[in-house]
């Protein structure tokens, strides 16, 4: 046998007895003796072994292949060993018939050397089962790092900068061992240096086989050996490509990637930028002086190159100028730099010094007879010293101030480019900071160009030395602008930085994925007896998978996937129906180990203590209306199940009802806050139910027959229930508030259930009532201002024809059986589709802080214009010792549980705790309302507002008055720092666990120094129990699809409510206002009454950092599935339409913000007096 031979293996061949082969069939095994054509010939085996001998043969008569076989006779048969020549040296002749024996020789290959062990050799019981999450959670820490060799000055000083445990120059926040220590004496050498292993993937990239080979091990002497399982090509050393400069910094959230980021920065500082290596296309790296000055023959032919004529040579080099050069080439950012400890003729020396390459155009192919070829000339690039960070618009000051907090001054020159349409500095500005700073969005446009333009940019006039991506898991759609961007420049070093590089990689689940795989014994290799079947993978893992190849051929531009197809050589295999082939689950490991830097899930939790966090499911009770508003709205989806038979146009779950659909699973989820719209037409629904239980009821099964028989009670309870037909039917936007504190004629006058529920308000009638409170005002001014308020409703018009045609009804029949007060608006409904209406939103409160308001809300400002003129002069007089026409101060309560929770939370909290509160912009909206109403001052950072505007309202929430910060997940889960805040609401359960560890770690992050407390509002009863119960293995973008048509086909009702109330003042004056002292007594008693929502009564888990656990409530899971779409994937524009309107002629010059979706402007409607 040869020496360099590789050892496959061994199969067994039973056998009946024949010349050769030794060893008694009952005695011991007898010695090794090689194995040739003819003992295989002439040995009678068994029938069943006919295939095996003819493959056995087949092998050993491919001269080329080099097989050597050995064989022993044991009493169950006779093993033969396997060896075969590599084809490391290209011996081996092409040949289909070589590729099918190999194929199925390795299929019977058992991985024993001495003795078939019963694992076959292209089985792998390590990887069974194992996934993408599995797979990320072993992602072992950060080794060891090596650097080699410096090749310039500045490399020596980068490894001498990261060699002990002491911080990088320039960082004067002491940094945990974790982000840049290489092994610790306190903790172990698990802990390792994050920036480190950055630099040395930067420096000394590793190298990897090519995709298309499968790994295998030699049993006897444990060397590795490689096949490609496609063509059978079996090779000892096959063809490496290097690694792109740079991976994927994917460290848990809230451990200071920024700062790992910052600090890799300065440490790699004065590390000389690289052309691209291999390119046969450029010139020699060369000095803008010495092109102009150096009469070598090698710069007189790059001068011909470049049709530089050499009379025009700027004289003849200096020495000190060609030290100039060898500085500059070795260190470019020397060029650049202003503060360097040198002479002043020194530096100007170095000034502006460009160190550069050329990049020539490949060579012009013209058709034949072709006269003039076109002119390209060669591109220069300068080889910049500087960092590309590239963020989402609302990080862009948490970057900045990351870099004041954590950086010394000085220590690192930083360029923010601002948002906007103006064109970027020169290149010779950029380069002369060591980091430019942009948003995405501004990168975004520097990539975007018109279908018939070229490129342009100042981007592309420079080599850089690194590009940043932060939260860069938007690096898998390679066809946006900013990856088209970003893969056109020429950029040495790539960086990812996100917490989760793709969906479906959980932060989160990773400790107790880590524990299950132990618990199984799949860190290690698993010894057995018999292959087990490997688990298909999951579309969500196969999803991670494309994204995670998108990255790395797109934005970090890695070499073994260029040349490769990654679909066909990694996706595919793990595609198979039985699950992946031998090698492809180790292959994407060893991919991921490669560009991705991470600690094991713990390892950072050891160093990095974090004050305790916890994490509740707190239960709450629907309201009256609140529940007769969600079981009405459920009727109405029964209805249509029920009467469109399953099948109709109007049937939900119809495939051209998509749109219908999805806002019928966000309608029931807002129904669990609040949800208003006037367009439910439950009349016209219970009409259709009962007519369709009438003529098709026998066609019913006994289920939909009683699904239908429900569904009419329910609609039944909310159109008889005391004022809630009367207040949907006037299409109020704002939540309802019990008004009781108020006189009889101001409920008349601005409720709009006078008649149902009188003392029943809205929060934006509250909020105008508020500013017409002033001292020395009447009881009828207001009334008339009610009037007046409730003529400019979007119903007004309608409604006053209905009250017409009553009246007209009323005087035919004599006053009998009609009341002009309880006309209705008419109907005109002819779908089932009234459940998918999309509702309407209030507009969103904005507080300054202090408790003042930016500015008045505009209906507040009409009705004080319409009372300037007739008060004006009486206002002069008014003394401040004149009563208000309203009480100072109210007790009341809103309709909506959660709102009622979310006030009770923050009144009654200390004054130094401060609310991040997660929600859909609907709910948002309804909470700044409330929020304003009880005089807690709050900012929203979300979609619907400008981003300067976001910035400003992060930066108003540090200051101390001001106590929420409201928030959308979609919007703003990821990057943001938020450690001011100690509490954190949920309002409804968030269906992705990672998303919610995301929120979570807004605040629970270094930085934190107080305990945190995290609340997931839950309604009992409705489907955000089921949410809350289901494990993170069950909360798949495919398991929320079918969850949520689930909840379409089967309708569940709630019958629970509170059973009381919970009040909490309202403070009833003008903003700005000063209360008296007995006011601000009686204010001082109504807020100390106001106590904490009462707690759901079950055992809080103790939140680990980066590991959110499930929470559970305290009744037993409801059996059935119940299905929504969840706050994280509300789109970005889906807020609701506008309830009030402006006049024409304030709707063309008003300048005021509109937080909601426009509509068109309709006329008021004014009742008489």
């Amino acid at each position: 046998m040869a020496p360099d031979a590789i050892k496959l293996g061994t199969v067994v061949l039973a056998r009946r007895g024949g010349p050769g082969g030794g060893g008694a069939p009952h005695g011991d095994p007898g010695p090794w003796e090689p194995l040739d054509a003819a003992f295989l010939e002439d040995t009678d085996w068994p029938e069943s072994e006919a295939d095996t001998v003819a493959l056995l043969l087949g092998l050993l008569h491919d001269l080329t292949l080099g097989a050597y076989l050995e064989q022993r006779a044991t009493p169950s048969g006779t093993i033969i060993r396997v060896s075969v020549l590599p084809n490391d040296n290209g011996r081996w002749r092409a040949g289909g018939a070589r590729t099918k024996r190999l194929k199925a020789l390795f299929k019977l290959l058992d991985r024993g050397w001495d003795g078939g062990e019963g694992r076959l050799l292209a089985t792998s019981e390590e990887e069974v089962g194992v996934g993408m999450q599995a797979l990320y959670a072993l992602i072992e820490s950060p080794p060891e790092p090596a650097f080699g060799e410096p090749e310039f000055i500045g490399d020596q000083e980068a490894f001498d900068g990261l060699a002990g445990y002491e911080n990088p120059p320039g960082v004067q926040t002491m940094m945990y061992k974790y982000q840049i220590v290489s092994g610790s004496v306190a903790y172990g050498a698990d802990v390792q240096r994050s920036v480190a292993r950055m630099l040395q993937m930067e420096t000394n990239p590793a190298t990897m086989v090519s995709t298309a080979y499968s790994s295998f091990m030699e049993q006897l002497t444990g060397q590795n050996y490689y096949v490609n399982l496609s063509t059978m090509d079996i090779r000892r050393y096959p063809e490496r490509f290097p690694l792109s400069r740079g991976g994927i910094l994917c460290e848990q959230m809230g451990v200071g990637k920024t700062l790992m980021c910052l600090a890799l920065v300065l440490a790699s500082r004065h590390q000389a930028t690289l052309p691209p290596p291999g390119a046969t296309d450029i010139s020699e790296v060369v000095t803008d002086v010495a092109v102009k000055t150096y009469s070598t023959a090698s710069m007189a032919a790059l001068r011909l190159e470049l049709d530089a004529d050499d009379d025009e040579l700027a004289g003849t080099p200096s020495l000190s100028s060609m030290c100039a050069d060898i500085i500059v080439q070795s260190n470019p950012a020397a060029g650049w730099t202003r503060d360097l400890p040198i002479s002043p003729v020194a530096q100007n020396l170095l000034n502006n010094r460009k160190c550069m390459y050329f990049r020539f155009p490949p060579p012009a192919r013209l058709p034949r007879g072709a006269k003039r070829v076109p002119y390209r000339p060669a591109e220069p690039f300068v080889l910049a010293p500087t960092t590309l960070i590239v963020v989402p618009p609302i990080l862009v000051p948490q970057w900045v101030q990351e870099a004041e907090s954590h950086l010394q001054e000085g220590a690192l020159r930083i360029l923010v480019i601002k948002e906007g349409k103006e064109p970027l500095p020169p290149m010779e500005e950029l380069v002369q900071h060591d980091i430019v700073l942009m948003s995405l969005d501004r990168f975004r446009r520097e990539g975007h160009r018109d279908p018939d333009a070229l490129l342009s940019t100042e981007l592309l006039r420079a080599r850089w030395k690194r590009i940043i991506l932060d939260e860069g898991n938007i690096a898998n759609n390679t066809k946006s602008d900013a990856m088209t961007l970003a893969e056109t420049l020429s950029i040495e070093r790539r960086w990812i930085v996100s917490g989760t590089p793709t969906t479906h990689l959980k932060q989160g689940t990773e400790v107790v994925t880590q524990s299950f795989l132990e618990s199984e014994g799949l860190t290690s290799p698993t010894k057995t007896k018999s292959a087990q079947k490997t688990k298909k993978w999951s579309k969500a893992d196969l999803d991670d998978v494309t994204r995670l190849g998108n990255m790395l051929k797109g934005f970090l531009a890695a070499e073994v996937f260029q040349s490769e197809n990654f679909a066909r050589l990694v996706t595919s295999p793990l595609r198979s129906i039985d699950g992946p082939i031998y090698g492809a689950v180790d292959r994407i490991r060893t991919i991921m180990s490669a560009v991705m830097v991470k600690h094991r899930p713990g390892i950072i939790d050891e160093e990095v203590a974090l004050p305790p966090s916890t994490l509740t499911a707190e239960k709450v009770h629907f309201t009256n209306w609140q529940r007769l508003t969600y079981n009405a709205l459920t009727a109405l989806v029964a209805s249509n199940v029920y009467t469109s038979g399953f099948e109709d146009a109007d049937y939900f779950l119809h495939p051209r009802n998509t749109e219908a659909f999805n806002q019928v699973v966000a309608n029931l989820h807002l129904a669990c806050f609040w949800f208003s719209s006037a367009d439910m037409d439950i009349e016209g629904a219970l009409e259709r139910s009962d007519k369709h239980l009438e003529k098709k009821g026998h066609k019913l099964n006994e289920k939909q027959r009683q699904g239908v028989i429900e569904a009419i009670s329910y609609m039944r309870q909310a159109l008889e229930a005391p004022g809630w037909a009367e207040w949907f039917q006037h299409a109020v936007v704002s939540i309802p508030y019990d008004g009781s504190g108020l006189p009889a004629s101001i409920l008349d006058a601005w409720s709009e259930s006078p008649d149902g529920s009188p003392t029943t308000i809205d929060a934006h009638a509250l909020r105008l009532l508020r500013g017409l409170n002033k001292r020395g005002a009447d009881v009828a001014g207001l009334c008339r201002e009610g009037w007046e308020e409730r003529g400019k409703r979007p119903y007004a018009d309608e409604y006053a024809k209905a009250m017409e045609k009553a009246e007209k009804k009323w005087r035919a029949t004599g006053g009998e059986d009609v009341s002009l007060q309880t006309a209705s608006l008419p109907h005109h409904r002819s779908d089932t589709k009234a459940a998918a209406d999309k509702p309407k939103a209030p507009r969103v409160v904005r507080v300054k802080a202090g408790g003042k308001e930016k500015a008045k809300d505009d209906d507040v400002i009409d009705v004080q214009l319409n009372l300037a003129a007739t008060n004006a002069a009486r206002a002069a007089d008014l003394s401040s010792v004149l009563p208000r026409p309203l009480p100072s101060i109210l007790r009341t309560s809103s309709q909506s549980a959660k709102s009622n929770y979310v006030i009770q939370s923050v009144t009654s909290a200390p004054e130094d705790d401060k609310f991040v509160i997660f929600g859909t912009f609907e709910e948002i909206a309804h909470l700044t309302e409330a929020l304003d109403l009880a005089g807690i001052t709050s900012v929203y950072a979300g979609a619907h507002v400008a981003a300067d505007a976001r910035k400003k309202a992060l930066k108003d929430f540090a200051k101390p008055e001001m106590r929420v910060c409201l928030l959308e997940l979609k919007f703003a889960a990821r990057g943001l720092t938020l450690t001011l805040a100690n509490r954190m609401l949920f309002v409804s359960p968030v269906w992705s666990l990672d998303v919610q560890a995301q929120a979570i770690k807004r605040i629970h992050r270094i930085g934190q120094s107080r305990p945190t407390h995290i609340e997931i509002l839950v309604t009992e009863g409705t489907f955000e129990e089921d949410i809350v119960r289901r494990e993170a293995a069950s909360r798949s973008s495919d398991e929320e699809k079918s969850y949520s048509r689930a909840l379409i086909e089967n309708p569940r009702y709630v019958t629970a409510e509170a059973d009381k109330r919970e009040y909490f003042p309202v403070k009833l004056v003008p903003v700005g206002s000063e209360l008296t002292s007995p006011e601000k007594e009686e204010l001082a008693r109504a807020l100390g009454a106001v106590t904490p929502p009462s707690r759901t009564p079950n055992d809080t888990p103790l939140i680990t950092p980066g590991t959110p656990l499930a929470v559970d409530v305290d009744e037993k899971p409801v059996l059935g599935k119940r299905g929504i779409r969840f706050t994280e994937d509300e789109p970005a524009g889906s807020s609701g339409k506008r309830a009030r309107f402006a006049s024409p002629a304030r709707a063309e010059t008003t300048k005021r913000t509109r937080f909601a979706s426009p509509e068109p402007t309709q006329k008021r409607a004014r009742f008489a007096d």
